[in-house]
């Protein structure tokens, strides 16, 4: 098969949902923050039916009512922060691929500031995060020091 460009989409089977995923992410995932997105992500290891399974990274956003109290600003940050993942997600699902781990990867993105930010802020801020994210796999692979 030839060598075929990315595409650059957010499926619905990308897309991180259901309460047990979310809460087993939140009560046993590590985070980081790459300000103004805090990151919380988590292996997940494969279900019953991992040969049928197709392994690959789940992504979520939040954006807090607390600071935010109108929905239009909060859609349009939720809306710019899934933009900036969808175009810089490839490098995070090939190095979940090189790992060797057979095990779907959840990320929650948590829109951490008290204002908004521009869109370039958020762009650079997530390509920061998602290879914190692929350097922490890469670490999580590597064998243990016989020493």
């Amino acid at each position: 098969m030839p060598n075929t460009p990315p595409r650059y989409t957010l499926r619905s089977w990308e897309r991180l949902k259901g309460h047990k995923i979310v809460e087993t992410l939140f009560a046993q995932g590590n985070s980081f923050t790459a300000f103004p997105l805090r990151f919380i992500w988590l292996l997940q290891s494969p279900p019953d039916d991992a040969a049928t399974h197709h392994f690959g990274v789940r992504f979520g956003v939040s954006v807090p009512k607390r600071w935010f109290k109108r929905a239009n600003l909060r859609n349009t940050l939720k809306r710019q922060m899934r933009e900036a993942y969808r175009l810089q997600k490839h490098p995070l699902g090939i190095a979940l691929q090189n790992s060797g781990i057979c095990a779907d990867l959840a990320i929650m993105c948590i829109f951490a500031a008290k204002s908004p930010v521009p869109y370039a802020d958020i762009h650079s801020k997530m390509a920061v995060g998602l290879q914190r994210v692929a350097k922490e796999l890469k670490r999580q692979n590597r064998p243990a020091d016989p020493s």
